[in-house]
């Protein structure tokens, strides 16, 4: 069983993990190039998405349904 305890640690070492990439991405040399991004996001139940570059926003609101769906299927078994 999962209890709160274990989801919140969890959280806490995601965060962790997200200060050592970005630190570690700070410390690599810059290249010149073309930067792309995507943003994906929900308002309410309606998911949008922008970025730079259409094959971006695909990515990213494919990685946003994919995550939506383990969320769901996560719930679901906690039931």
């Amino acid at each position: 069983m999962i209890t709160q305890e274990i989801v919140l640690k969890s959280g806490l070492m995601l965060i962790l993990l997200g200060f050592v990439v970005v630190f570690a991405s700070s410390l690599m040399p810059v290249q010149k190039g073309d930067v792309k991004f995507g943003v994906v996001g929900l308002f309410g139940p309606i998911p949008f998405g922008f970025g730079s570059d259409k094959k971006m926003i695909i990515v990213t609101m494919a990685l946003a349904v994919f995550l939506i769906a383990v969320g769901y299927l996560f719930l679901q078994m906690n039931r």
